[in-house]
């Protein structure tokens, strides 16, 4: 229960001390969804007609939907503030950890510490998501040809299960390699090789905290898909800047879990001193 709802429990706990860091990712992240495709495959699916093109599938998913090029800005703009916002935060909240302090003293040393890890991470996520991508939209493309539309929605369930269940088991593996990077120090392969066995007693509570997280997140964008444009990036933009903090905060409270390090957030053993 501890790696399911640690992070949540931090997130309303410090809500104020972290919310600002999620507001650019969300914000981009939100305006690169691909509305359109978004709500004529919900619409497609819910009415017995469960096929689209390939082409719908890939902007439904990627965060380059190509329909423009503003989608393009936006799916780079993500990126990038993803990657600033995200360094800031994993300064600040291992510190609140480590030392029990929220203060600033220090954000810019370690942002400088922090970037080029997070930076590799964030590239790595990247990759590994957008060739996924290709390959779901590829399976559900080809599941979608059949002419049983029964058996369209068998397998179009069947897909979306065992690939996600395949992501999350590969995510799962290096998961906690930033936060142990940045708190040791180790080289990329001792860091790997470390936050590996780590992960490694975690992996089947990861996944399914991977797998409630995503199952909600998807049901929230598809349903408010239905809704008019301008309502469905006002929940997707609240989805996001909670569903950003869940995802690397969880990082931090794993790792402290898994490493068997007391969080001077909840010990306060500091105040001894």
């Amino acid at each position: 229960m501890s790696v399911l709802f640690s992070s949540v429990k931090y997130m309303f706990k410090n809500f104020w001390y972290v919310l600002l860091f999620a507001v650019l990712p969300a914000i981009f992240l939100a305006l690169s969804l691909d509305y359109r495709s978004i709500h004529d495959y919900v619409v497609a699916f819910l009415t017995g007609e469960p096929r689209v093109e390939f082409l719908d599938f890939f902007c439904i998913w990627s965060l380059f939907h190509f329909h423009s090029l503003l989608s393009i800005i936006y799916g780079v703009c993500t990126f990038v503030c993803v990657v600033v916002s995200a360094s800031f935060l994993f300064v600040l909240v291992e510190k609140h950890m480590r030392l029990g302090r929220r203060t600033p003293n220090g954000v810019l040393a370690g942002f400088k510490n922090a970037f080029l890890p997070v930076l590799g991470v964030a590239a790595l996520y990247f990759v590994l998501y957008e060739l996924f991508v290709v390959v779901l939209s590829s399976l559900l493309f080809a599941v979608s040809s059949i002419p049983n539309t029964i058996a369209v929605y068998f397998l179009t369930v069947v897909v979306y299960f065992a690939l996600f269940f395949a992501l999350f088991y590969v995510a799962s593996t290096f998961y906690l390699w930033l936060p142990c990077k940045l708190m040791t120090g180790f080289s990329v392969y001792d860091t790997f090789r470390y936050s590996y066995r780590l992960a490694a007693g975690e992996r089947t509570k990861l996944v399914l905290a991977f797998t409630l997280f995503t199952a909600i997140t998807v049901a929230v964008v598809a349903l408010s898909s239905l809704l008019p444009s301008y309502a469905h990036y006002i929940v997707t933009f609240v989805l996001f800047a909670f569903a950003f903090l869940d995802f690397c905060i969880r990082m931090e409270t794993v790792y402290f879990k898994a490493d068997k390090l007391d969080r001077e957030d909840i010990v306060h053993s500091y105040k001894e001193y």
